[in-house]
């Protein structure tokens, strides 16, 4: 199989090696034949009805000597098998038809019907011995049908002008042709027939007397008529062929090939149901797999190339449109595939530049539009999004809707180009799916919805076509407006609800509802306004659960819905979704509402109890049930997770279906386990994921375990800590690639994998906890450095790395930190961004200085500190509060004089003063850090006027906290506290509220609190919202 290393040169011709494309990419009935296959051998081999015809009878049974030398050829090329004297003998005419043909082809030694000599009758005898041998069917008597139609060509070449098109039978020769042979046989056996045309027409000999004009445009119509890949690349290379000796030669041809030629090529390929050439065929070059992509980009390279001599093969809007279209399939075939959306929208760019320069055979049509806005919509490539907002904003500017932008044409364009509805819901859906969704994104798409509306409402549309007038069959899309007033225009409620999500994702809950409000105010006044439909309310519900006071406007917002409901607004009826989007609601504070998880029991409650089935809980609902239980922290978490497993195993063996348990809804249950604090939950996430695979292995895919699944099971297991909880994540890791070998993709291990198994030799604590997590990083390096992207180190792994190695408590501990970090520098020095350290990775190198067993911890912290520093322009990483905690810690531990240890603490209040220069808040555990760096580095008596600088300070900062006031206490003299506290009371009897108040003013103390995290639901309105309760 040849492979592609650059594109086939323009010059050449058909006798040069062949352009082979990339063979991965087959599609269509072609790809059943791949040269060398099963299939290729059968075409290959002698067809069964072989056996019937005239030469199976043996060669006793042959009459004259030539047939009996053809019989024997025949008998040496396909075996006796095929020939043998059992099989049916031929009858007189195939006997005659056998003969009489080689009367028309001489030997050498036999010149009595030299070319160019043949009468009319002899000539209509030669055609009619053709048809009968096209109509044998099969491969011997292609070869005959061959021998016979290169006679023909012969006495044309030789200047008998008797000879007739029709005489060739060429329609019906190709079909036999095409029957019998494929892939690059069929091509060389077409191209035989040109070549042999090409040379006996002189068509290129410039001293010729006489020449033919060759039927090019004939033979390429008859052959994108056969449906088959290699018919349309046969027809490629005739084309190329043609091509490349004309620019050769100075012969003029009076019947050039068009650019049409090239669109019947190109519609043949859509035909073949062929998005990409098979790899039983050669293309005569190669610019892209798919073949009208590849047409298009060697058609604009002639014109480039010679505009003037391939004027008549310029792309138009039809070459344009196919290669698209193309496009279009091919990258639904191999959606993988990346920059397929960007290369349509680079065409269309194309056709609206050659429009402007005055080709308007090349002005981009509402078809071009609508295809390549659809594949940007499909795509999903990075900056497709974009792609198709400013191709929507070009269909708005050249159609008139908006005003140009400086530098565009300003002249009415040819066609009505006006975005419909379907355009600016692909926009809204791009828009609405991007990572970040702010307001400025809400805001350009309620733009775009209000000039569609205008469209609508005004009736801005002109009096133009929306496309070219042609018979085409490419794109079945467009359905032409009946009047201006037709709804095509008019956005439906795909685009509201899609509005209404981009606003919930962006936070505007208020907005959405507004939304939702006007549309309900259209409706009454208005009987063909979009009527809001349940997503419409539940995607404001969903807007509201993510807001702040999420409980108060959801219960709100389901009151009303059941009121509107109540008047006869059957969509606003509350649904299943409805009530999981309340749970939903109380999920994210059910750490600090400790009636969150009752809360949600009670709303299942009575969903179960519903009368009506479309309100009864499933697995989602039981799913968000468990997320809430599993955020609020609660020990019952765990036990409720599995309890929800059997209970969706129960209802789905009862009949409801909507209850089957799935992979989601499996990992969902095993992290439950896996954050909660119970001892065995290794053990029982382990379980679950066991049940799941005997599931998955007893038939049930939607139970087949992902990589989810297992990294969760791992997550447990580390969670647990320990050498065999390290051990059990490793055996995971080693069976996931074992289950990834077997053919089960979805399971691969990728970076979190790894990542948790080191993590889990990091809780260990094992003193070869370090070793194993670098056996763990050099695994996953060398996957990397093989292809394998998905299991890329990050810092995250890194950082889990280091931490083993503190927690090894070996000698070489701190060195093999400082190894790694130098690593991770010179990766994201490479352009490795996800390797780059963080402000967390330098706090886990301070803990490895503290934990160290070097004298000068202070000099050692004080370097890192100068490291990360350095690394704030190119990494932008820099200290933060957490980095000079842990700073503070390192020099707490540092051992020695005196000397040694004022030294020490300088470098403390140092980075304290940088903390307030920088505008560094402390945060709870800052005072304490110092505070314990007086303890252990200064002397009350020689050092008070540090210290009392120190209280000063701590004092101003309003952080005196209960651990802060209770670490004063005992470090300082109870008479010195009292004296700066100015009491005369006891100061071991006081408490944290006894404080002057601005040593507490930046300290929750739960007097005067500013806000109140515990949010109380009204039960009873949320469950008035449910309708049709059993009394």
């Amino acid at each position: 199989m040849r492979r592609i290393t650059s594109t086939t040169p323009l010059v050449g011709t058909w006798r040069h090696s062949f352009a082979k494309p990339a063979t991965r990419r087959t599609s269509g009935p072609a790809s059943s034949s791949v040269g060398g296959g099963p299939a290729s051998r059968a075409a290959r081999a002698p067809p069964a009805c072989f056996v019937d015809h005239p030469l199976a009878g043996g060669r006793r049974l042959l009459s004259s000597p030539s047939s009996a030398k053809l019989y024997d050829e025949t008998l040496q090329k396909y075996g006796s098998a095929v020939c043998g004297y059992e099989a049916a003998a031929p009858s007189s005419e195939q006997k005659h038809l056998l003969e009489y043909t080689e009367r028309l082809l001489p030997t050498q030694r036999d010149q009595r019907q030299p070319p160019g000599t043949l009468q009319l009758n002899q000539l209509a005898d030669v055609s009619g011995c053709l048809e009968k041998w096209i109509l044998t069917g099969d491969r011997f008597g292609a070869e005959q049908a061959a021998k016979l139609v290169k006679r023909l060509i012969s006495e044309k070449g030789h200047g008998n002008d008797l000879v007739a098109w029709d005489m060739f039978r060429m329609e019906p020769f190709v079909a036999l042709m095409s029957s019998v042979y494929t892939g690059d046989d069929f091509v060389e056996h077409m191209m035989s027939i040109v070549l042999l045309m090409e040379e006996e027409y002189r068509l290129f000999n410039i001293e010729s007397k006489h020449s033919s004009e060759m039927p090019y445009k004939s033979l390429v119509a008859i052959l994108c008529k056969c449906p088959a890949p290699h018919a349309a690349t046969a027809a490629e290379h005739i084309l190329h062929n043609f091509e490349v000796k004309l620019m050769e030669s100075s012969i003029e041809h009076t019947n050039l090939p068009t650019i049409e030629s090239y669109h019947n090529i190109m519609s043949a390929w859509k035909e073949s149901n062929c998005v990409s050439y098979p790899s039983s065929v050669s293309p005569p070059y190669f610019h892209h797999p798919n073949p009208q992509a590849n047409i298009l980009a060697q058609l604009r390279k002639l014109y480039e190339l010679n505009p003037e001599l391939y004027e008549r093969i310029r792309p138009d809007f039809l070459t344009y449109n196919n290669a698209i279209s193309g496009l279009s399939r091919y990258g639904f075939s191999f959606p993988d595939e990346r920059g397929v959306g960007k290369l349509c929208n680079e065409n269309l760019s194309s056709m609206v530049s050659e429009y402007e320069l005055g080709h308007e055979r090349c002005a981009p049509d509402l078809i071009t539009f609508s295809s390549v806005i659809s594949i940007l919509g499909r795509m999903n490539d990075g900056g497709d999004d974009e792609l198709a907002c400013s191709l929507f904003d070009k269909m708005l500017r050249i159609s008139g809707v908006v005003t140009p932008t400086s530098g565009e044409s300003s002249r009415p364009y040819l066609f009505d180009v006006i975005p419909r509805c379907r355009h600016l819901n692909i926009i809204l859906s791009l828009l609405c799916k991007r990572r970040h969704v702010d307001e400025e994104v809400f805001d350009r798409a309620n733009r775009y919805v209000a000039l569609m509306d205008a469209c609508h409402e005004r009736s801005l549309l002109v009096d133009l076509p929306q496309t070219y007038q042609v018979k085409s069959s490419y794109f079945d899309e467009i359905t032409p407006r009946q009047d201006p007033a037709n709804d095509e225009f008019k956005p439906d409620l795909i685009t509201y609800n899609t509005l209404i999500h981009i606003a919930a994702r962006a936070g505007l809950a208020r907005k959405s509802e507004d939304i939702l409000d006007d549309m309900l105010e259209r409706s009454k006044v208005d009987e063909f306004a979009v009527k809001p439909d349940s997503t419409t309310f539940n995607t404001v519900l969903l807007a509201w659960s993510k807001s702040r006071g999420a409980n108060r406007e959801v219960t709100r917002l389901l009151e009303k819905m059941q009121a509107l409901s109540d008047e006869g607004l059957i969509d606003a009826r509350p649904d299943r979704t409805s009530l999981t989007i309340a749970m939903n609601a109380i999920t994210p504070l059910a750490h600090k509402n400790r009636n969150a998880p009752i809360q949600a029991e009670n709303i299942i409650a009575r969903m179960v109890q519903n009368r009506d089935p479309e309100m009864r809980p499933d697995k989602v609902a039981y799913s968000s049930l468990i997320k809430c239980w599993i955020k609020s922290g609660r020990p019952k978490a765990a036990d409720r997770a599995e309890e929800v497993i059997d209970i969706l195993h129960q209802k789905y063996l009862e009949g409801k279906q909507e209850c089957k348990p799935d992979a989601t809804v499996y990992n969902i249950a095993m992290d439950a386990l896996a954050k909660s604090r119970v001892k065995n939950a290794g053990q029982r996430a382990e379980r679950l994921l066991n049940r799941m695979q005997a599931c998955y292995e007893a038939g049930d895919e939607d139970l087949a375990p992902t990589t989810e699944s297992f990294s969760t099971v791992m997550s447990a297991w580390a969670r647990s800590g320990g050498e065999k909880g390290a051990k059990v994540a490793e055996t995971l890791l080693a069976k996931m690639h074992e289950l990834e070998r077997s053919g089960l993709a979805n399971v691969s291990p990728n970076t979190i994998s790894y990542s948790t198994c080191i993590m889990a030799w990091r809780n260990s604590k094992q003193p070869d906890a370090g070793e194993r997590a670098d056996r763990l990083l050099e695994k996953m390096e060398r996957l990397e450095a093989d292809g394998c992207v998905r299991v890329k180190p990050n810092v995250i792994t890194y950082t889990n790395a280091m931490e083993a190695w503190i927690n090894s408590a070996q000698l070489n501990s701190l060195e093999r930190v400082e190894a790694i970090l130098e690593h991770m520098i010179e990766r994201a020095k490479k352009g490795d961004d996800k390797s780059s350290p963080t402000a967390i990775t330098f706090n886990v190198v301070l803990k490895a200085v503290r934990y160290s067993d070097i004298p000068d911890k202070h000099i050692k912290a004080q370097q890192i500190i100068n490291r990360m520093k350095s690394m704030d322009g190119q990494m932008k990483v820099k200290p933060v509060t957490t980095t000079y905690n842990a700073f503070f810690s390192a020099c707490v531990e540092t051992k020695g004089d005196a000397i040694k240890r004022k030294a020490a603490f300088s470098l403390v209040l140092e980075a304290l003063t940088e903390m307030q220069s920088e505008r560094i808040s402390p945060d709870s555990y800052t005072y304490p850090a110092i505070w314990a760096a007086c303890a252990q580095l200064l002397d009350m008596e020689s050092d008070l006027a540090v210290i009392n600088r120190v209280f000063e300070l701590t004092a101003k900062s309003g952080m005196v906290d209960r651990l802060l006031f209770n670490n004063l206490r005992r470090y300082l003299p109870a008479k010195y506290l009292a004296r700066k506290i100015g009491t005369e009371a006891d100061v071991k009897g006081l408490t944290v509220k006894d404080l002057p108040k601005e040593w507490t003013s930046n300290v929750n103390l739960g007097r005067n609190r500013s806000f109140n995290f515990l949010v109380e639901t009204n039960e009873m309105a949320v469950m008035a919202a449910f309708p049709g309760q059993p009394s």
